[in-house]
């Protein structure tokens, strides 16, 4: 997650301005602006462009920055929306970084691959459930992500949110059927033990419980 956050600043850095290398569309959705990216496909703009810079598609920009009916127009346009830039990063990875679940919504709706993985080995679900956004959680574990997952960290869904205290997102887990008792996969860490180390009282007491249901 660390280069798929150092990769984020880059891009958050560049400035709206200097675009003169990019496709209507790109441009469009860099400014979230909706009129002009109608304008631009009804020209018959590739929606399907890559920023020669940065490696990224408009699609990729308007889910990351939340612009859900650039996100829609572009779909219903036609874009792809299980292309990968050169970290291995896809719309519906950034949506659910930035917590953006009516992205994440339309996006799955779309067929996005929900277990796509970047660079960093990083699902959709394991960066929601850092970001803390349990409705795009939820929205995941529904479309069929695996919320049991080992990463190659050795870590589970339920052991990032544990960890980061985000109790919405361990409650939303837990409903969709991750395993409270699961181990990581040295088998000497667990969600609770990961909470009760931060300090995360009420996020161990929704794991406790979880885990006394299942005795």
């Amino acid at each position: 997650m660390a280069f798929a956050a150092a990769l984020g600043a880059f891009v958050a850095a560049i400035p709206a301005a200097a675009s003169s290398h990019l496709s209507p569309a790109i441009a469009a959705a860099r400014n979230g602006d909706l009129d002009a990216l109608r304008a631009a496909i009804k020209k018959g703009a590739d929606v399907n462009a890559v920023d020669s810079e940065t490696g990224r598609t408009a699609l990729m920009y308007a889910a990351a920055k939340g612009h859900v009916r650039l996100v829609e127009a572009l779909v219903a346009a036609g874009a792809d929306v299980n292309l990968e830039d050169s970290f291995g990063e896809t719309a519906l990875l950034d949506a659910a970084r930035e917590g953006r679940a009516d992205v994440v919504k339309v996006l799955v709706a779309a067929k996005a691959r929900v277990d796509a993985r970047n660079h960093d080995g990083d699902t959709a679900l394991v960066l929601a459930v850092s970001t803390g956004c349990a409705a795009a959680v939820g929205i995941l574990a529904s479309a069929g992500a695996n919320v049991n997952a080992i990463d190659r960290r050795g870590w589970r869904p339920l052991m990032y949110a544990a960890s980061r205290g985000h109790a919405e997102a361990v409650a939303a887990l837990l409903a969709a059927g991750a395993d409270a008792r699961a181990t990581s996969s040295d088998g000497d860490t667990t969600a609770l033990s990961l909470a009760v180390l931060r300090r995360h009282k009420n996020v161990a007491v929704l794991l406790k419980k979880a885990m006394d249901a299942r005795k």
